[in-house]
């Protein structure tokens, strides 16, 4: 039996998101909830993230000039603001879609508390969880990539057009 939930895997750089992002624009109006993470940069280099949901919504993840409590690296995290614009569209109970979007599960997503627990609970439910992951993060999201439950796609270069037919055809059986 083929497990339903999907997680991409793949070192920074590699097109993770951007395989997100042409999925969604594949499959029906409303058949996916969840949210896209994207890179903010000030000419070449990365300044911070900001989440895009499928509702059309935007709001700051992290960025250098970001202050507060929470802090990874060189960024500042608005995890109350991430979790304001999100949980509420990845939670199987109260969302119709039967595809939910995760990208990305990484080291600054999963530090909440809240967005871990809510990912446990989509991964179990009967949503398809669609999902990125980064190979080289540590902790939660390399739990991720060990667990059962889930197909492991190791998205290179190589294997990226191969990749896009082959999981929108998985997402149109639902």
């Amino acid at each position: 039996m083929m497990k339903e939930n999907i997680l991409i895997c793949g070192r920074s750089g590699t097109g993770k998101s951007t395989l997100i992002k042409r999925i969604l624009e594949y499959i029906p109006p409303g058949a996916a909830s969840g949210f896209l993470t994207e890179e903010i940069r000030d000419g070449y280099q990365k300044v911070g993230s900001r989440i895009v949901t499928t509702d059309g919504r935007e709001g700051l993840l992290a960025h250098v000039k970001l202050s507060g409590d929470h802090r990874l690296g060189k960024y500042g995290l608005d995890i109350a603001g991430f979790e304001g614009m999100v949980l509420h569209l990845i939670d199987p109970a109260k969302v119709p879609a039967p595809i939910l979007v995760m990208d990305e599960i990484g080291p600054m997503e999963c530090l909440s508390m809240k967005f871990t627990a809510a990912v446990d609970f989509a991964l179990g439910s009967a949503k398809m969880v669609l999902a990125t992951v980064n190979s080289q993060s540590t902790g939660y999201p390399a739990e991720l990539r060990s667990r059962t439950g889930a197909e492991i796609l190791e998205l290179t270069p190589e294997n990226r057009e191969e990749l896009f037919p082959r999981i929108l055809k998985r997402l149109n059986r639902r």
